[in-house]
């Protein structure tokens, strides 16, 4: 990253930077670009940032007299004034709210107390949108696992009784008694323009959309006034399908909503502090703009990580760095050790079991596990350095710059990607549609952090029209008449299979927190995670050293191919005929695949040109691979999107077929992945009415989702191949 500069000198002393502070990067898979945003690096003098980088240990006075920002802070009195002009009431100010935190909070020189409760203090509204476990589930404790939900083995209440007497929860079953609203939420930039920034549902028509008043309009930056997106499909485990390109009007900054109710909503939880410093924000990421989120709401109800940091900024006798001392003292628990008292895995709470109800209905942010202490030092310098920046852009409080690098440690360990589904047209007819999810925004849920993780879940995330809204019998299975839609930061967990409850030993629920086993090798995994959660994933899949002996051998013999066993990237000789690899020619071949790869992702090519692209990948792949490589049937999937989209669906079956092979040799026969390429399928078979055929894979896709979601579910996929199999059945 290189940062403007009013010199060539300037520029050479960035660039130096950025050489410095990526090579001190323990986690290889980091770069400066994502870890210190550019807004926030122009605020240093790069001079004593070099100095800085030289110190032996973080030290917090020499991040504060390195910040010397170019530009001058925006004027805080106009922006009051243009809130006023625009009828709005400023909110109250954050430094006596701060102020008398500090003065109910108990404080030396040395400790802290972290509020585990609200402080009462006038105007400041209880936590509202609380939810709870239901009451076959709870939160409990154990010195391997830390905090974590499991099955309640003492709970009788709707398990069902196997034919031994032993109890099971069934497969969709919702684990909240009730969808869980986020603590603070924001929303994918993508989207801005696009979607409400409080609710995050569609935009109305132009005429009914509620634009704040208050909000200064900021040029941007972008040469064009339009910009092109492409986000990547995550409807199945093959496909790499892309949202119809579409040109967006270029944001000019202002928030707009769906609902006056929305921007009053906005205003109280977080728009009323940032309003008037859209400009600077909006260059920020989705990490640091939801720390400030979180950081607005913990002042509306006078919750923090510890009431005064500025106490606690002198390094402890016992540690060189002050950074594992303010973790240590505020959090109760010793993080800068190797983790062998408590499985990391569980970037829940940090505090003893006494600390939280078992149906988790009380469990706060400033509780939630932020790993400060275990992350790399540069990454806790960007943290502290993007703090200050905070702090300074919009007049804070001094000690809540340390309190915002704590929030973007929260954030990176317990945010969730609010996911949305969207219909777009595979052909030009547009009779045929694919739903795809997206990544609409980013949100802290304090319940749905308390699930561990495992490469192999027993349950997995739900939001919105996926939650339990739709299925509550208070509204007849559909949404009441007020509800627009369901609000798609509604956030459930569902189990994805059947669970015995084991009488002696606990049950965890385990989600996944991006990696599977499937979708990614057991190595893959480990380092993914081992960088973004500072964890040594130990689950069933990554423990199980041979699962993954057989997926393996994906190469084809060169000289018999199918006529002998496929073999593994080690082997230098055909295991079947002895034949030798010519080496030279497979290096070649994965040149060729990983530069095709490359080029078919080009936002910009037209269809023909992508087509022509993945016949010849898929050419060179069939050569080399088996077809059953996981590789192998994710372009394959690719091609048959291709082929609806220009309405040839005959090309397009035979090419799901294939994607289909490699999905279920991969993945569980029972699994989600191989429902929804089912699902494909189905749906393909079923638009080129070959009855017979598409009945039989329509019946096989809903047995495989009422698998996963239940036989009472009206999750959207099984809506689609009910009204599939309504039409079929009188045609078979």
């Amino acid at each position: 990253m290189t940062t403007t500069s009013v010199s060539h000198e300037n520029d050479i002393i960035q660039d130096y930077v950025h050489a410095q502070l990526t090579a001190a990067c323990k986690e290889g898979s980091l770069t400066l670009e994502t870890i210190i945003e550019k807004p926030v690096l122009d605020c240093y003098n790069h001079e004593k940032l070099l100095d800085l980088m030289a110190l032996p240990t973080l030290d917090i006075a020499s991040i504060k007299e390195a910040f010397m920002p170019p530009c001058t802070m925006p004027n805080r009195a106009a922006i009051i004034d243009r809130i006023i002009a625009a009828g709005f009431d400023p909110l109250p100010d954050i430094q006596s709210i701060s102020n008398v935190v500090a003065m109910t909070t108990t404080s030396t020189t040395t400790t802290a107390t972290v509020r585990t409760t609200p402080v009462t203090l006038s105007g400041i509204p209880p936590i509202d949108g609380r939810t709870r476990l239901d009451p076959r589930f709870k939160v409990g404790f154990s010195e391997l696992h830390g905090h974590a939900v499991e099955i309640d083995r003492k709970s009788n209440d709707s398990n069902r009784l196997e034919a031994h007497g032993r109890r099971r929860v069934e497969s969709g079953t919702y684990i909240f008694e009730h969808d869980e609203m986020p603590y603070a939420s924001v929303i994918e930039k993508v989207w801005k323009d696009r979607l409400c920034e409080e609710c995050l549902r569609r935009l109305p028509k132009d005429s009914e959309v509620v634009a704040c008043p208050s909000c200064p309009k900021v040029r941007s930056n972008a040469s064009s006034a339009e910009i092109t997106f492409n986000r990547s499909s995550l409807s199945s485990s093959t496909s790499q399908g892309r949202f119809t390109d579409q040109k967006i009007p270029q944001s000019d900054g202002v928030a707009r909503f769906c609902s006056q109710s929305c921007l009053q909503s906005a205003w109280r939880a977080w728009h009323g502090y940032e309003c008037g410093y859209s400009a600077q924000l909006m260059g920020h990421s989705q990490l640091t703009r939801l720390a400030l989120r979180i950081l607005w709401q913990n002042v509306r109800h006078g919750i923090f990580i510890t009431a005064s940091l500025l106490d606690l900024l002198t390094p402890a006798p016992t540690t060189s760095d002050p950074a594992f001392s303010l973790i240590n003292t505020v959090a109760d628990l010793s993080l800068d050790t190797d983790g062998s008292s408590l499985d990391m895995s569980n970037n829940s709470l940090c505090y003893s079991p006494r600390s939280i109800n078992t149906n988790g209905s009380d469990i706060l942010p400033s509780q939630l596990c932020h790993n400060f202490g275990r992350l790399n030092r540069v990454t806790k310098l960007a943290f502290l350095m993007t703090g200050y920046y905070l702090q300074w852009l919009i007049d804070l409080p001094e000690d809540l710059a340390v309190e915002l690098a704590y929030l973007q440690a929260l954030v990176k360990f317990n945010s969730f990607a609010i996911k949305a589904h969207f219909l777009t047209s595979m052909d030009r007819s547009k009779n045929i549609t694919e739903r795809n999810e997206y990544t609409i925004g980013s949100a802290l849920y304090p319940l749905a952090s308390m699930f561990n993780h495992s490469c192999t879940p027993n349950a997995m995330v739900v939001f919105g029209k996926d939650g339990k809204l739709l299925q509550d019998k208070s509204v007849g299975g559909g949404l009441k008449d007020d509800f627009k839609e369901p609000d798609p930061r509604l956030i459930n967990v569902i189990t994805s299979k059947a669970l015995r409850v084991d009488s002696d030993l606990p049950v965890f629920i385990k989600i996944s927190y991006g990696p599977q086993a499937g979708r990614m090798s057991t190595k893959e995994r480990k380092e993914y995670l081992r960088q973004s959660y500072l964890f040594e994933c130990d689950c069933s899949a990554c423990d199980d050293q041979d699962a993954e002996s057989d997926l393996k051998k994906v190469y084809l013999c060169q000289k018999n191919r199918y006529e002998c066993q496929p073999m593994t990237e080690t082997d230098k000789r055909c295991p079947t005929c002895s034949s030798p690899i010519d080496i030279k020619k497979r290096q070649k071949m994965l040149q060729a695949i990983k530069r095709l790869l490359t080029e078919t992702q080009d936002p910009s090519l037209i269809p023909s040109k992508r087509l022509a692209l993945l016949e010849t990948l898929e050419s060179v792949q069939s050569e080399m691979f088996v077809d059953t490589y996981i590789l192998y049937g994710n372009t394959c999937d690719q091609l048959a999107m291709m082929y609806a989209q220009k309405g040839d669906l005959d090309k397009s079956i035979g090419w799901c077929k294939k994607a289909l092979k490699a999905v279920v040799v991969h993945f569980a026969h029972n699994s989600i992945e191989v429902a929804q390429e089912t699902l494909k399928l189905a749906g393909l078979l079923f638009n080129n009415m070959q009855v017979k055929e598409a009945m039989k894979q329509v019946q096989i896709a809903i047995t495989l989702y009422r698998d996963h979601y239940g036989v009472n579910s009206r999750h959207p996929d099984l809506l689609e191949l009910y009204e599939m199999e309504k039409i079929l059945k009188p045609l078979v």
